[in-house]
């Protein structure tokens, strides 16, 4: 019995790129509520989760995905609709979902903090309790998390280790972000993991996935020791204006990322100053 076999679950972030335009009610704004949320959601034309996600990152995934060790089941972390029932290789059908515009950033209308609050108290469509209260895992099977920084400080608590059974096995893509009472494996979290892989910003998660099933995930390179570079204050400004959006959410991401990635050498409060002045 196919069901009696451990299960390799994945979970994954939802697809900003999506197959249909966005259904009324559901563009989440500041003044948004999950009341009439929930209601425009239910009310809206759904189709399955597969063909609405179209982003390269969500593709690629489930192409590696499908084409490795069985069964397997695919669970999607949405901004918009809690954790969404995606794709299996067993005989269950997928949920089917309207599009929606909503994505999960310390500087969003959905920080990580409101959809944090939204998650735990079950409050997403189609959700009466804790929200990871929705994922099937049982003992022995395998869980591999995909998850964006911002993601993984909104749904990665206390609940998600203590809905787990203890003999589960839980790998983490790149680096984990967030204090849990539970050690997990970390695959591809070295600084240097991007360069070698060759791979955007934008698709490092979904990569090391992809090479992770395969079985085919280098180890990284060791980084070059390199002479950190003094720059005066309009290329210090021009470097965090340049940078990935994600990584000016926080004053430490865009510290990390000129000092370790670009190898620049400038004060705390110098880059702070930037990164303020752009919000």
């Amino acid at each position: 019995d196919s069901l009696a076999e451990p299960a390799h679950i994945y979970i994954l972030p939802c697809s900003a790129q999506k197959s249909k335009g966005v259904e009324k009610g559901l563009n989440w704004e500041d003044k948004t509520k999950i009341g009439p949320w929930c209601k425009a959601w239910d009310e809206a034309e759904k189709i399955p989760v597969s063909e609405l996600y179209t982003g390269q990152s969500f593709k690629r995934s489930l192409e590696a995905i499908q084409t490795g060790p069985k069964p397997w089941r695919i669970y999607v972390v949405s901004a918009g609709g809690g954790l969404i029932r995606g794709p299996t290789s067993e005989n269950a059908p997928e949920q089917e979902i309207p599009s929606y515009e909503v994505h999960c950033f310390p500087t969003k209308p959905m920080s990580p903090a409101r959809m944090g609050e939204l998650w735990r108290e079950g409050k997403y469509p189609d959700c009466e309790k804790g929200t990871w209260s929705k994922m099937d895992v049982k003992s022995g099977d395998k869980v591999a998390v995909c998850l964006a920084n911002s993601y993984q400080r909104a749904v990665l608590n206390d609940d998600f280790v203590s809905h787990l059974p203890k003999d589960v096995e839980v790998n983490i893509m790149g680096s984990l972000n967030v204090k849990l009472s539970r050690e997990f494996n970390t695959h591809g979290h070295e600084r240097t993991m991007r360069e070698t892989l060759g791979c955007s910003f934008i698709m490092l998660r979904a990569t090391i996935l992809c090479r992770w099933i395969e079985g085919t995930l280098p180890k990284a390179r060791k980084p070059k020791k390199r002479k950190a570079r003094r720059v005066d204050d309009k290329e210090l400004m021009t470097r965090v204006r340049k940078a990935p959006v994600e990584l000016r959410a926080t004053i430490s991401g865009m510290v990390k990322h000129l000092r370790h990635t670009l190898n620049i050498a400038a004060s705390y409060e110098r880059i702070r100053v930037c990164v303020l002045e752009l919000r």
